[in-house]
């Protein structure tokens, strides 16, 4: 899809994505480039505003009647004084979004005295716009309707069904294994969530307490949330009625959690830090869930999708590009040889620790002793499940554990850990049961290097 003149002409260029443009005339799927340019009035004053995400396209197709031009002032006397640049606009192909909020702000209205006139002017940033109907306009039935949103989803489901089980081509670095590592993000050839998502597993991973570490991987630099702790009272008091009818749940949920703690994964917040609340305060659902293959075990899940005010955890997160191996891959590559060796890696996401500038994003309610005391906050300190980031976060860092282990290793060892796991399940064959011995030996090792076991 080629771009406007005008667009061209300034030099506008960036990435391409497919998106879903919905318009009255119903949903279409468009080509559109993402581009970062700033702003300034025509007459070069004022402040220069960022525009982080414009949208530039040939086809919105706006009818040449919503096309600015100027009026004949003379019979309003209240615009008389208004200066407006002579500009001549035959199409519009940059459209800048209400995300620009200071680009769209109003600082002065200059309205009619008359009550019989309806144009007004409005002074933003970049100048005056004069805006209503003139009077003696011919007036017809048709009627112009300019309204454009956008989905990334479909963008995303088709770049996810390039993604399905197929054989890989492409090398560990260029989908992406690697992000992690210190290396120029653009060298991947990563979207701009995907290279977001490498700036800060490179800035905020590191080794703490013999477990990787590294902060969420938030959609938007600047974070704030709504208060959700009501919500969080009212699901933890449904938990409570349901343990009331039945003390056996009450046993098992409280023994996991009870765990948690003592591992490390949740700790209780003092009264102090309890009542200091932040733009990243988030409180967790939980509610428990049963293995069918594992009777008499429960399982707690937190509620990362869980919406309020429109919002939810998960909502704010990225996701971050697929560092998992292909499953045809592993499952091919088990019988190059007669031994397999099958392992997992135990709690694979909480392995792996969120920097504690992030853990009051998880937040969550609990009682300490008792289901008749109050209700006490605490903050899981590990990745979750059902967290929209985790998978990637721990991908990232048992690749990051091969890496940094790789002068310490057999190349086997560091090659098993990066191309025969999928997600936390390893598949490797070897020629004999004394090196699948070895190897498994050397596995453990490495794995606990990064404190996965």
């Amino acid at each position: 899809m080629g771009c406007c003149d005008f667009a061209n002409s300034l030099g506008l260029k960036g990435q391409k994505e497919l998106v879903s443009v919905n318009t009255v005339m119903g949903k279409t799927n468009e080509d559109f480039e993402f581009v970062n340019f700033q702003l300034q009035s025509a007459r070069g004053v004022g402040e220069i505003i960022d525009v982080e995400e414009g949208l530039v396209s040939g086809k919105f197709n706006i009818s040449e009647r919503c096309l600015p031009k100027d009026i004949d002032r003379t019979c309003h006397p209240h615009l008389k004084g208004i200066e407006i640049p002579e500009a001549e606009v035959k199409e519009v192909c940059v459209l800048i979004g209400k995300d620009v909020d200071y680009a769209h702000e109003v600082f002065e209205v200059c309205k009619p005295s008359a009550p019989n006139s309806q144009l007004k002017a409005l002074r933003g940033p970049l100048g005056w716009v004069i805006t209503g109907t003139v009077q003696g306009t011919p007036t017809s039935k048709e009627i112009n309707v300019n309204f454009i949103s956008y989905d990334k989803k479909l963008h995303e489901q088709v770049d996810n069904f390039w993604k399905l089980e197929a054989f890989r081509t492409q090398s560990i670095h260029e989908c992406g294994a690697d992000i992690s590592d210190n290396k120029t993000p653009a060298s991947h050839n990563l979207s701009r969530e995907d290279m977001r998502t490498a700036e800060i597993l490179q800035t905020t991973t590191k080794m703490s307490e013999g477990h990787y570490e590294t902060g969420l991987l938030w959609r938007n630099e600047e974070v704030k949330l709504p208060n959700n702790r009501s919500e969080a009272e009212r699901r933890l008091w449904s938990l409570k009625r349901r343990f009331s009818r039945e003390s056996d749940p009450e046993e098992k949920y409280r023994a996991v959690m009870e765990q948690y703690i003592v591992k490390g994964y949740a700790r209780r917040l003092t009264p102090e830090k309890a009542a200091t609340t932040g733009p990243k305060t988030w409180y967790l659902r939980h509610f428990p869930v049963a293995n069918p293959n594992k009777p008499g075990k429960v399982q707690i899940v937190f509620d990362t999708g869980a919406e309020y005010a429109a919002t939810s955890l998960n909502n704010n997160l990225l996701q971050g590009p697929d560092c998992t191996n292909s499953l045809v891959g592993v499952l091919l590559r088990i019988r190059q040889d007669n031994f397999v060796i099958v392992a997992d890696v135990e709690s694979m996401f909480h392995q792996v620790k969120v920097r504690e500038d992030d853990q009051d994003s998880l937040r969550f309610l609990w009682w300490t002793r008792s289901t008749d005391d109050q209700p006490e906050e605490y903050v899981m300190t590990v990745h979750i499940f059902g967290a929209a980031d985790s998978p990637c976060a721990a991908n990232s860092t048992l690749k990051r554990t091969a890496n940094d282990n790789v002068k310490d290793f057999d190349a086997v060892t560091v090659d098993t850990l990066r191309r025969n796991f999928y997600v936390y399940d390893c598949l490797k064959s070897v020629h004999t049961p004394d090196a699948a011995i070895q190897l498994a030996s050397q596995l453990v090792e490495l794995c606990a290097r990064g404190g996965s076991t």
